[in-house]
């Protein structure tokens, strides 16, 4: 135990401290992701949804149709067919009640 003094133990201790310092910078090594363009998720889904808006600004900015743009379904050339008699009273009859509601 005389061997052993102050000196001694400074630099034991010195040793351990570098030791820890290198198990500290591996394990943070060791921590970070393998790609290194690889983002975090929260990251990718507020860059996703500020893509999404910036699309829903876009569309809401655009100028309207011309009247001429318009698109419209085609008018059908057929008539309608016509009721019968009994049909033609049960259609009354339902549009009496209804508008007695």
């Amino acid at each position: 135990r005389k061997d052993v003094g102050i000196e001694t133990v400074d630099d034991l201790m010195d040793d351990i401290r570098e030791e820890l310092e290198m198990a500290n910078e591996i394990s943070d090594a060791i921590a970070q992701p393998v790609d290194p363009f690889a983002n975090d998720e929260d990251e990718l889904l507020a860059e996703l949804e500020q893509m999404g808006a910036d699309d829903l600004e876009a569309e809401l900015l655009k100028a309207p149709f011309a009247k001429n743009d318009v698109l419209l379904p085609d008018v059908p050339e057929a008539k309608l067919p016509n009721l019968n008699d009994a049909e033609a009273e049960e259609m009354r009859k339902l549009e009496a009640e209804l508008a007695g509601l």
